[in-house]
Order: C-alpha cells, then sequence, then structure tokens
C-alpha cells in the first residue's frame, strides 16, 4: 500500500530565511515498502547545500543485511547505480556524497541535487522495481529533510548544516525531540518607560496607562535580532484591544529610519503578537499553512514565532507580523492607492465594500458582483470561518483591494485567537447572524449563484485541506516545533495568566481538529435538510497520476467522503510525466473532468503509460 505524509517546511515568502519572513509550505513525501516480508531500504533524509557537494541519506528499516550492488538512484535525467561490495546493515544509515566531479569512493554519486527541489527513485537492480520515492522542496542552504523517526512516515525539516547522519533525527515517538530553536528579539528601553506610574506603558499606573494610544504613549527603544547586525532605533507602544488588559500584552514597533534597507515582511512597523488565548500561536500557524494548501484565495498575513526579551527580562513566545495597513499591502506597487477595511464592515466601511456586500445580498447578477468582489477569496475566507467557528469573525474582518476600477476586494486572515467549540453549530449562527453584523456565510448562502459553489468548495476541504489527517499531521509538526518555547512561555505566565499548559492545549486543537469536519458537515446537513451520502474515490500511486477535487490533490488510495447528496463534486484526474488518463472505471465515455453523479458510490481513476513513454523506460 501507498502512503502519503503531510509534512512542513519553514521557508520565507520570498525563499530567503535570514529576512524572517517565515511561512509554511507543505509537500508531499511518499514511501513504497516494496519488501512486505524482508528488508526494506529507504532514502531517509536529503540535504541540500550547494556546491561542492550535497548528501542523501539510506536506511535499512527493516533486520537483515542488503546489498546494494546494481540498485539505482536517479533524480529526473540524472542516474546513478551503486558499485558491488556496498552492504547495509538492519536498521543502519548510510551517508552518500553528491558532488558535480567524479569521485573514487563508493558512497560517491557523480552529481549534485537540484536546487529546485525535484523527486528521487530508488529502484531496484532490475530497473524497474520501485522501492522508495522522496519528493523534496526548495530548501534553504544547509538545511535537511528527513523521516521521523528514522525509516518513518512522517517529516521533519532541520537548519543543521552537519552531515545527514549526524542530524537530530529522533529515534523514539515523542514528537518533544524534533523541536528546534525559535530566534530571541531583544527590546532595551529605558525602564521608567515601561514601569513608572506616570509615563510607563506596560502598567496600569495612574491612568490605566496600557490602556492609551496614540503617539505619546510610543516609547524610544532598541530592537535586536539575530538577522540585523547592529541594533536598531525603533518606537514601542501597547497594540492591541482586549488583550491590553491582561498581563501579557502586544506591542507594535515602529522603525525610525524608514529609509533604511527593507525590513522585516517589507514592513515599516511591526507587531509583537501575544495571543489572546493560551497558546493560540498554534491554531493561528495552522491556519496560515492550511490556507496555503488551499490554494492562497485568501490572504494571510505573513508572521513567525520569536522569544521576546526586554530589558533582560524573558517575555515568552510571540509571533512578529507586520501591521495591517495599505503601505504594507501595496509594497510591490508604489504607484497605487489600496482600499482596506478593518471591523465590522457592513458598520464602518466607507470605501465600496459595503456596497459591493450589499448588492450580494440584494441577489445582483454574480457577473456584475465578481467585478468588484475576488469571489474565491470570499468563499474560502467562509469556509475558514465556520471550520474555526470563530466567535469574533464579525470584528476581525479585513479585506483590501486596488484602488482602481479593476481592483476587486480580496479577504485577509489575521486574527484566529478565538475558535469555537467542536461541537458549535456555527452553521446556524451565521446564516441567522443580525443584519447588521458581517457573515461572508449568510450572503453566499442567499444568493442562488454562489450558494451551490460555496457549498461544493466547503465539501471539498473538509475532505482534503481540513481533514482530520491533514490537520493532524500539521499541527503535531508544528507542536514539535515550538514544544520547548511553549513550555517556556508557559513557566513565564502562569502563576499570572489561567491558561492550559501546551499539552493540554495541544489535546484540545488535536480533539477539535479530529471531530471539527463531521460536526460541521452534520450541521450543514440539518441545516439545509440534505442527506448525507457516502462517496468511495480511488487515486493512484502519484507516479501514475492523481486526483483533484476542487483544485485540491487526493493522496494516493481508497478512501471514504461523506457529501452531501445536492452537492456536486467535481473531480479531475491528472496524469503524471509519462502517463495519460484512461478512464474513470466506473463511467462510461467521461473525461478526465467530471462531477459525480448523487447515485454513485464509487469512482476510480485509471492511468496508463503514454504511448512515448515505451521508448523512455527507465534503464
Amino acid at each position: 500500500m501507498w502512503s502519503v505524509i503531510n509534512a512542513c517546511l519553514l521557508r520565507s515568502r520570498a525563499g530567503d530565511l535570514t529576512r524572517g519572513a517565515i511561512s509554511l509550505v507543505g509537500l508531499m513525501l511518499l514511501r513504497v515498502p516494496a519488501f512486505a516480508q524482508g528488508p526494506m531500504l529507504v532514502i531517509n533524509a536529503v540535504q541540500s547545500v550547494g556546491a561542492p557537494h550535497d548528501h542523501i541519506e539510506l536506511y535499512n528499516a527493516g533486520g537483515s543485511v542488503i546489498a546494494l550492488e546494481g540498485i539505482r538512484l536517479h533524480a529526473g535525467s540524472l542516474r546513478h547505480q551503486f558499485p558491488p561490495g556496498l552492504l547495509l546493515g538492519g536498521h543502519e544509515r548510510m551517508v552518500l556524497h553528491a558532488t558535480a566531479d567524479d569521485g573514487s569512493s563508493a558512497l560517491h554519486i557523480p552529481w549534485l541535487l537540484p536546487d529546485d527541489g525535484g523527486t528521487l527513485l530508488l529502484l531496484a537492480a532490475d530497473g524497474f522495481t520501485l522501492l522508495d520515492v522522496f519528493t523534496y522542496p526548495v530548501m534553504p542552504r544547509g538545511w535537511s529533510m528527513a523521516r521521523y523517526p528514522a525509516g518513518g512516515t512522517d517529516a521533519i525539516f532541520l537548519p543543521d548544516r552537519a552531515m545527514c547522519s549526524t542530524l537530530a533525527v529522533p529515534q523514539n515517538d515523542e514528537p518533544h525531540t524534533a523541536a528546534t530553536p525559535i530566534p530571541v528579539w531583544t527590546l532595551m528601553l529605558d525602564p521608567g518607560d515601561l514601569y513608572d506610574p506616570e509615563r510607563g506603558i506596560d502598567v496600569e499606573g495612574a491612568h490605566a496607562n496600557y490602556s492609551r494610544k496614540g503617539r505619546n504613549w510610543a516609547r524610544l527603544a532598541q530592537l535586536a535580532t539575530p538577522e540585523d547586525t547592529l541594533a536598531q532605533g525603533v518606537s514601542v507602544r501597547i497594540a492591541g484591544n482586549g488583550s491590553r488588559s491582561l498581563a501579557k500584552r502586544s506591542f507594535r514597533i515602529d522603525r525610525k529610519d524608514a529609509g533604511a534597507e527593507p525590513w522585516h515582511f517589507d514592513a515599516e512597523s511591526l507587531v509583537l503578537r501575544a495571543d489572546a488565548q493560551g497558546h493560540a500561536i498554534l491554531n493561528n500557524l495552522l491556519m496560515q499553512e492550511l490556507v496555503a494548501r488551499a490554494g492562497r484565495h485568501v490572504d494571510v498575513l505573513p508572521s513567525m514565532p520569536v522569544r521576546l526579551t526586554m530589558n533582560q527580562e524573558q517575555r515568552g513566545l510571540y509571533r512578529v507580523m507586520p501591521r495591517r495597513t495599505s503601505k504594507w499591502f501595496g509594497r510591490d506597487d508604489n504607484q497605487s492607492r489600496i482600499a482596506l477595511v478593518n471591523g465590522p464592515m457592513l458598520e464602518t466601511d466607507s470605501s465600496g465594500l459595503r456596497q459591493c456586500l450589499e448588492r450580494l445580498r440584494h441577489g445582483d447578477r454574480i457577473e456584475d458582483i465578481q467585478l468588484c468582489l475576488d469571489l474565491e477569496s470570499m468563499i474560502d475566507m467562509a469556509c475558514m470561518d465556520l471550520f474555526t467557528g470563530r466567535v469574533d469573525h464579525d470584528l476581525n474582518q479585513c479585506a483590501w483591494r486596488m484602488d482602481h476600477p479593476e481592483g476587486r476586494w480580496r479577504w485577509v486572515m489575521h486574527d484566529m485567537d478565538l475558535w469555537g467549540g467542536m461541537a458549535d453549530n456555527s452553521v446556524d449562527l451565521h446564516c441567522t447572524a443580525p443584519a447588521n453584523e458581517t457573515s461572508l456565510v449568510r450572503e453566499l448562502m442567499r444568493h442562488p449563484r454562489t450558494r451551490t459553489p460555496f457549498l461544493s468548495r466547503l465539501q471539498a476541504l473538509l475532505s482534503t485541506v481540513l481533514s482530520p489527517p491533514s490537520t493532524l499531521h500539521i499541527s503535531d509538526s508544528l507542536y514539535a516545533h515550538l514544544v520547548d518555547a511553549l513550555w517556556e512561555d508557559h513557566r513565564i505566565w502562569a502563576e499570572r495568566m489561567d491558561r492550559p499548559d501546551p499539552d493540554q492545549a495541544r489535546a484540545a486543537l488535536a480533539y477539535f481538529l479530529e471531530h471539527r469536519p463531521h460536526r460541521l458537515l452534520r450541521h450543514l446537513s440539518e441545516h439545509m435538510q440534505d442527506p448525507i451520502r457516502t462517496i468511495r474515490i480511488t487515486a493512484p500511486p502519484t507516479a501514475l497520476g492523481w486526483v483533484e477535487w476542487d483544485g485540491l490533490r487526493l493522496p494516493p488510495g481508497t478512501a471514504q467522503f461523506h457529501v452531501l447528496r445536492s452537492v456536486p463534486v467535481r473531480l479531475r484526474a491528472v496524469p503524471a510525466e509519462g502517463m495519460e488518463f484512461v478512464e474513470w472505471k466506473e463511467l462510461e465515455d467521461a473525461g478526465p473532468a467530471i462531477v459525480v453523479e448523487p447515485g454513485a458510490r464509487s469512482i476510480t481513476a485509471v492511468f496508463r503509460p503514454a504511448a512515448a513513454s515505451h521508448r523512455h523506460r527507465l534503464q
């Protein structure tokens, strides 16, 4: 059986970690257990260092010695066949050194790994039997991708320039061992500017100081980060709304020298965000990744975790992110103005978005509405609101557009602290929301031309990106990355804030992710009086092709999905390179793209080698 594993890689928005703009990018790791009853040879890790050498680690996951003679390693058009005499003992590793020159060592491979990511194939000596497939993404220099644990079915990424075999690849099932260091940001300022009763900003003081806003309550400071050679002059003030009254507060940081080189996230103003709920950083980073996997129809303010120190006092775990300003959204187009709406849109907006939403509410022609609204963005934002059940969805709406006739409103996800309960009926909550409250779900459900596309998209997301196998793998990876910093933060604030400990927060999140999709679908079924049906979809091994559901790729294998009877299921069969689509096994005369009829119970995509592929078989 083939198995697909979701893994997470920390990358920058522009591919440069030194700028600190970290986002989570997903990939697929595929393992083919060719030796069902005997030894198993897998590609266990790759390290893309670039010239003069890269590293590839093999691992014998079985208990018997494997002779590598004749076994082949392929990377696109690059080929290597192992010489005689190489043996790999049971549960042992072997590091191969890849260079662009000819080497005499039996562990030498005469080519570098493609630096833009790629797929490694491990073939048996017959040249046809596929032993393992290892797909890796673009990685920063020195980073490694490795199976977790060794030979296992998950993956970790490590920012370490050591040899693959010396990487800290965990050897047990405790994800805590995969924790990686979180960068430390340090703010230095006059202690009186923090704690003095008259002028201190981080105390209640004589004037409820922490609630004060404006330039008069900004204080000069020096900011030191790992990315900056020298500390920079900044101004600091308390940020946020409801979180101001909490012991752990958020801070706004403005750079004093606005004309200097581009700063973190290409922003001139940042927020050090103390999430309102205990350890909600997990929720926020998880949603950041899920939006990326869903196709980025919703914009997300990038953020990265940092450990904050102020005047040598540890403040715990924060998220650093750009402030939501029109200048930041328009950073790539300095010639155009940006229209930006924050907060309850139907009450505060005077920039045109309210009128666009009212046209949707009144049932105007969808072609006219699409001229001002990016409906894909609106639909995905509504799906994420329903999934999380976030209780402050009306207060934390954010949308923007280029302020010219062709500009269309896109939604921004930025604050996902306050999720609802797993069993909360968000469907009824949104669909019966008062007229003066912004509810994207309500408007999409009311319009006859948006109702079906919205439900179809939500159904596809619940079956793929938002399904328990997907979300639980990502949340586990995030927790493994942050666990040490989470516990440090908990120790700092435990006596001043009533919050669950990190393990309790992780367990609560896992329970939500495991049960929420089915509960949400049931609420939709009850609200619409539309029964739930079951459909079985079989997708091939990725080497042959894949099946997309509303543009979202299904994992290989056969899986059973629960869907609403009246909502269409749109599938597309996509052949891999060198393959071609043959048929949907249960259907006649159907092309690659289909809409599954309500009565269908099983769907199987069939592929075969393209005619030209027979002349280019692996040798």
